[in-house]
């Protein structure tokens, strides 16, 4: 509303409502008055939409009497209508509000200005208030100039501070992030619209720090600010104690800024017409000030989630609307900036807000950059020591939260740590520690869903640790636990916020089946190449601190040999590199979604994944294995200058062991990988394939126009045998395939338990247990325990509902496959020959 329905647009100052004023007023000036004061003239929104469609602007209004109003066409009910007579017979004898007001007990105020301004008592006794009140603007300003990432701040006083403020071992100080930067240059860019951002994450990551620095950064810029630290603030009681903590955060942040003028308008509908309390009615209109002002204001909203958690409190409070529906802050107040953040925050962003607002307003909040977490270390006497503080770094994967939790194990042991290797067995007590609390926290989510919501959680995990799938959403109560962090790469996608929360959600995860259709299509040989890459991944994670070994050949199904496998992590490789750097050579890396040629990478071991043959699949550049020895271009965080001339093998090579390494294709087409001069041990290729057929790739494909079917040695290799080759139909517990006759029309997986065989040596239990074969059973309890350990279930006419229960009973599953599944005859054969299963 303008300023004239408060004031006067003729130019008069005096404190009461004249004649003039009103007849300045327009049509919508009317109806916004009469909003306001509905309560008072016990009118309805009906009754104001009448008089507004019947064209009553000032002048007008002033002309109303009784038999108008409760006559045709206005038809205004007797009550409201003897009050609006009354309330116009006052202005039209021009009722002396300053008399009413010092009645009620309103005071005079100096302003900032200088000028006076009368007021409700209960606003002067805030603003004369020392609660809440800020350090002065001048420390702000000094304080938040040049501002550079990684700049460290030591925080002066708002007057109010987040949860938890402080409390850790850098006291006061604020890193400065690139994120705060990026977040501050748009928000205080001139625009033709106001600005709205939702700034969300998991507990710790630093989005109350953000707000601080934004409120902050615009009080010292002199914005008018409403900052609320804590948003449980505003879950009280009533309207009227809701609009207490805002007239007391607002008025006590911006006082020395607030002119008599615009202390006069926000208090402007605070008169005897208005049943509304005045803290409610001054509060409502502090928030219209911040829509509608005409410089940059901010609000700031943290911890909003809170408000959310049960019914929402701005239905239950009308006063708070302006926080639940974001389009209160219209497109045309382009001076309107709003801020607000939440931990437990994802069902709001589902339920609250339009997929549109989601895509435009939402921010999503991290692991802090690894240059400014550097810098949090650095202020810590032990963890800035280097060779710890890069352990530090990897267990907390540069989240605050986390290294808070690592500073007080440290410190509850109470010992002093003098050398990395003492630093890394507290880190692996930690770490478990961390795992067992993370894990007992997924699990009762989980175990609380319904079946339904099972499968999805479970597909949900999957696209997380396999970023080729199709990301599937996680529901908002998961999101809430706080144990995965979203980023945007087109779409939202989702990583474990730190290893431990990893470890425990891929412990979680090793417990489940592999859902009903993918053991369906597996039985019959049939899987597609998103089912086979899940199967593929499910049994290798299940495989985890074991030796896997993979009887291979070479692309022509020549060279017999048995490749050895052991790692115990995985791990998802990030884009700003192409390894998961030293030290994690015993740990699987998955390459990122878009990682070029390969999907996994064991040490030196590179492996590519696929259900089509050789020659198809790297008949495409993305897969094709050679463009991995040429000069590798520029990627999506890999720039040129990053690069600096090396092909895709050598900076993998340089990222886990150090410069130095080189890897070309010699002019007999040769691997040669070397580093220093020195040939590179282990280093291999494998393609593992998940579709039938003879595992001869090389026909139709060339390097050099020539193919070699011989494989002699890795790293002095011809090129045409780029690969060893795992062709794969079904998944064992081995997930390889057995030799068979090349003229076999498919490659088959089997986990029998005789000399042709090669065995896991496994070091520790499997998550989903399996008995030993042994050849003095039965013919039956061999074929059972067959089906159990390759979890393959007679197929069926109906797909049934993925099985990811996390606790199952072995015993039961055995008698209902014994009950369902009769042995065919010769399905096991000796000595190396095919199992088939029908």
């Amino acid at each position: 509303m303008s300023s004239n329905v408060a004031g006067s647009s003729t130019g008069a100052t005096s404190d009461f409502l004249t004649v003039e004023q009103v007849k300045a007023w327009s049509r919508d000036e009317v109806k916004t008055f009469l909003q306001r004061n509905k309560a008072g003239l016990d009118l309805e929104d009906g009754d104001i939409e009448i008089l507004y469609n019947q064209r009553v602007k000032g002048d007008t209004f002033l002309a109303l009497k009784y038999e108008m109003l409760v006559n045709l066409p206005l038809s205004i009910p007797v009550g409201p209508a003897v009050k609006l007579v009354e309330f116009i017979n006052k202005i039209q004898g021009e009722y002396p509000i300053k008399k009413r007001r010092i009645e009620q007990g309103w005071k005079s105020y100096t302003a900032s200005d200088g000028h006076s301004v009368e007021l409700p008592s209960q606003i002067i006794d805030m603003l004369e208030s020392n609660k809440f009140v800020p350090d002065l603007r001048i420390n702000f300003k000094t304080a938040f100039r040049n501002l550079h990432v990684g700049q460290s701040i030591t925080l002066p006083h708002l007057g109010q501070q987040p949860k938890y403020f402080a409390e850790g071992y850098q006291g006061r100080t604020l890193l400065v992030t690139g994120q705060m930067i990026d977040i501050w240059d748009k928000i205080s860019a001139d625009s033709d619209h106001s600005i709205k951002r939702v700034l969300s994450g998991p507990m710790g990551v630093g989005k109350s720090y953000i707000a601080y620095f934004l409120a902050s950064k615009a009080y010292a810029e002199e914005w008018p600010v409403l900052y609320i630290a804590d948003a449980s603030d505003l879950n009280v009681e009533s309207s009227e104690k809701a609009g207490e903590v805002i007239c007391r955060y607002f008025l006590a942040l911006n006082k020395d800024i607030l002119t008599a003028a615009e202390l006069k308008n926000i208090v402007r509908f605070a008169s005897d017409f208005n049943t509304q309390p005045v803290m409610v009615i001054v509060a409502e209109a502090i928030l219209d000030f911040i829509k509608s002002a005409d410089r940059k204001a901010l609000l700031i909203v943290d911890e909003h989630g809170v408000l959310f958690e049960k019914d929402p409190v701005p239905l239950r409070i009308h006063l708070l609307s302006p926080l639940m529906n974001l389009n209160f802050w219209g497109e045309h107040c382009k001076f309107a900036r709003v801020i607000i953040t939440g931990t437990s925050h994802a069902r709001y962003e589902s339920e609250y807000m339009k997929y549109d607002q989601y895509v435009f307003w939402v921010i999503y909040v991290g692991p802090l950059q690894s240059n400014v977490f550097d810098i949090l270390l650095q202020l810590h006497p032990v963890l800035r020591i280097q060779g710890i503080k890069e352990e530090a770094k990897k267990v907390t994967n540069c989240v605050p939260r986390e290294l808070i939790y690592l500073v007080e194990y440290i410190k509850k042991l109470n010992i002093t740590i003098t050398n990395v290797n003492q630093f890394q067995q507290v880190l692996k007590d930690f770490e478990i520690e961390r795992v067992d609390k993370i894990l007992t926290i997924a699990k009762k989510y989980y175990n609380d869903l319904p079946k339904i919501f099972k499968t999805r959680h479970y597909d949900a995990l999957t696209s997380m640790f396999l970023p080729s799938k199709p990301v599937v959403q996680f529901e908002w109560k998961f999101l809430d636990l706080g144990l995965v962090y979203r980023y945007m790469e087109g779409i939202t996608r989702y990583l474990p916020l730190c290893p431990p929360a990893q470890k425990a959600l891929l412990k979680m995860y090793m417990s489940f089946d592999l859902p009903e259709n993918i053991k369906n299509q597996l039985c019959i040989r049939s899987l597609t190449g998103e089912q086979f890459e899940e199967a593929l991944f499910n049994r290798l994670i299940c495989k985890c601190n074991t030796t896997i070994q993979l009887k291979t050949t070479d692309l022509d199904n020549n060279n017999r040999k048995v490749i050895t496998l052991q790692f115990n992590d995985y791990d998802l490789i990030k884009k700003s590199q192409l390894s998961l750097g030293p030290g994690n050579d015993k740990v699987l890396g998955r390459g990122f979604n878009g990682y070029p040629r390969f999907e996994y990478m064991l040490g030196p071991i590179f492996i590519q994944v696929s259900v089509s043959d050789f020659v198809t699949h790297n008949s495409k550049p993305s897969t094709n294995i050679r463009k991995a020895f040429e000069t590798m271009s520029a990627q999506a965080g890999i720039s040129q200058t990053q690069i600096n001339g090396r092909n895709q093998i050598e900076m993998y090579l340089d990222e886990m062991y150090g410069p130095g390494h080189s890897a070309i294709m010699d002019p007999q087409n040769r691997f040669v990988v070397t580093r220093n001069g020195t040939r590179v041990s282990g280093f291999r290729i494998v393609y593992i394939r998940g579709s039938p057929g003879i595992p001869n790739h090389s026909t139709g494909y060339s390097i050099s126009n020539n193919i070699s079917s011989e494989i002699e040695n890795f790293n002095n290799t011809p090129a045409s045998d780029v690969t060893e080759d795992v062709s794969n139909s079904d998944i064992s517990e081995q997930i390889v395939s057995c030799n068979e006759e090349s003229s076999t029309s498919s490659h088959e997986v089997t986990a029998l338990s005789n000399s042709d065989t090669q065995q896991e040596s496994e070091t520790s239990t499997s998550p989903i247990p399996a008995e030993t074969i042994s050849l003095e059973e039965k013919e039956k309890n061999e074929f059972l325990n067959l089906m159990y350990k390759e979890q393959v279930k007679e197929v069926v006419s109906e797909v049934s509902v993925p099985s990811t229960s996390i606790s199952r009973n072995i015993e039961l599953r055995k008698s209902e496959i014994s009950a369902r599944a009769s042995r065919p005859k010769n399905s096991y054969k000796k000595k190396g020959q095919k199992v088939f299963l029908k």
